[in-house]
């Protein structure tokens, strides 16, 4: 889902927006509270900003059920991630983009998060992470895995669903060394 600019009715001050899907086109009009509470991005901390998952019914009647929020790397392109979201199980997404010769390397999955209306979370998180976006048709991005995984844990309140062992030990040295301490559920 792409959120639509909030629009205010200059007889009677009411608020309200539009949000689009990508995939079908239909239009879903929301108002001001419950889109707020979707869209919230502006974090009161740089790298942290918890906010509760909203319920579909709350946000987007319609949307997909659940489905997979994922972050991918590939080591022939080093400090560039993928992330997208998948309806399907996310293992079977990345076979599916590995078996493609356009891909100069294999994918691996970093992190991922199981989620409701996961289609509306990743435009989102794309929104937050647009400044590092290399294409804006694209879902690859030019940022480290630790900024990363602080946004996205930051975003959805909780510790990814599934976090790569090698990702698990690299973010608890990092962690530790910036003093932030860690969380033992996770790390």
């Amino acid at each position: 889902m792409m959120p639509m600019p909030l629009a205010i009715c200059p007889s009677c001050g009411h608020q309200a927006t539009n949000v689009k899907c990508r995939k079908c086109g239909r239009q879903f009009r929301i108002e001001a509270a419950a889109a707020a509470k979707a869209n919230q991005v502006n974090p009161p901390h740089p790298t942290l900003f918890p906010m509760p998952l909203p319920r579909v019914s709350d946000v987007l009647p319609g949307a997909s059920p659940r489905g997979w929020l994922y972050v991918l790397s590939n080591y022939a392109m080093p400090d560039q991630l993928k992330v997208g979201h998948s309806c399907t199980d996310v293992f079977e997404r990345v076979r599916d983009l590995n078996r493609q010769t356009a891909n100069p390397g294999i994918f691996e999955i970093e992190l991922h998060y199981v989620a409701e209306s996961v289609e509306h979370h990743e435009a989102n998180i794309h929104f937050i992470l647009d400044e590092f976006r290399i294409n804006k048709r694209r879902e690859f991005f030019v940022c480290t895995l630790t900024w990363t995984y602080l946004k996205l844990k930051g975003y959805f309140g909780q510790e990814p669903d599934y976090i790569k062992p090698s990702l698990r030990e690299s973010l608890r040295v990092v962690l530790r060394r910036r003093g932030r301490g860690t969380s033992s559920s996770c790390l």
